[in-house]
């Protein structure tokens, strides 16, 4: 699967950005508020450098050992806020 990720290392991930191997490759996430309208992704199989935008523009794949305070910031830096 080619996503145009060019930060991505050269094993292939899932459209949410799971290797495989992960217990999560390949499944939808679950989202735990059904208002919201985009999901932060965090795992540690995660192997991107930067946060991967994924199909619908607005939920994020973050790299591995990044928090929720660190996405929240991104976020904010890149007009992608809640």
């Amino acid at each position: 699967m080619d996503d145009g990720n060019t930060n991505a290392l050269s094993v292939r991930h899932d459209k949410l950005g799971h290797m495989p191997g992960c217990s999560h490759y390949e499944k939808e996430p679950l989202t735990a508020d059904e208002d919201s309208t985009y999901v932060d992704l965090f795992c540690a199989c995660h192997r991107f450098l930067d946060p991967l935008i994924l199909a619908n523009g607005t939920s994020i794949a973050w790299p591995a050992g990044w928090t929720e305070s660190e996405g929240d910031s991104w976020r904010a830096e890149h007009n992608l806020a809640r």
